[in-house]
């Protein structure tokens, strides 16, 4: 009787195994992935802090057609492309928001889609991560080349939870070494209305 409740308590232990790395595999970065290429509204933001100074923080929604962007360098604006296949951009001036005439953008063009400058491919390449039981973080592995809207990213760390995703990264920009944390959230659910324009 001895010996059938160690084989159970082996069994059991085994089971709970296989359990947690199934909850921590790396194919749940690809599934992240998918969901993102897939979504209809999303919210992305990224800060860049170089000597310990903030010196870029940017934040998109995307809802369908339309977008919201804020950032540290520029006014927040909208854009909309409608179905006559322009892109509207909306900026608020003194007298209330004001809309361009817009332009036409073709439906391969990258301004129909805002995500297209931001290649997901590699951030979320699951191959290019391992599980970190010790920090409860998916860490990028040491020979994984991975570089984000055209920088190259290294110590990087990589969160899912709540259906949201945290990245924290160092590089280096015009020589000078920085942090980059980046934010994926509100998949599916990113609401952005269009405000009224008093103008155009």
């Amino acid at each position: 009787m001895k010996k059938l409740s160690g084989f159970l308590m082996i069994a059991v232990v085994i089971a709970m195994s296989f359990a947690l790395s199934a909850c921590n595999s790396v194919t749940k970065i690809d599934d992240f992935k998918e969901k993102l290429e897939t979504a209809e509204s999303l919210e992305f933001s990224v800060s860049i802090e170089a000597l310990g100074v903030m010196v870029y923080s940017h934040t998109m929604k995307f809802d369908g057609n339309k977008a919201y962007y804020a950032g540290s360098e520029t006014e927040p604006y909208y854009t909309e492309l409608k179905d006559d296949g322009y892109l509207y951009t909306y900026t608020k001036t003194a007298d209330g928001w004001e809309s361009d005439y817009g332009k036409y953008v073709p439906e391969t063009s990258e301004d129909a889609d805002p995500l297209a400058g931001y290649a997901f491919e590699e951030l979320f390449n699951g191959k290019n991560y391992e599980y970190s039981r010790e920090y409860k973080v998916y860490m990028a592995r040491s020979d994984a080349d991975i570089s984000f809207a055209g920088t190259e990213l290294s110590k990087i760390e990589l969160t899912l939870k709540d259906g949201n995703c945290n990245i924290s990264a160092s590089a280096t920009i015009e020589g000078v070494p920085a942090k980059i944390e980046m934010v994926f959230k509100n998949i599916g659910s990113t609401v952005v209305t269009i405000p009224e324009t008093t103008i155009g």
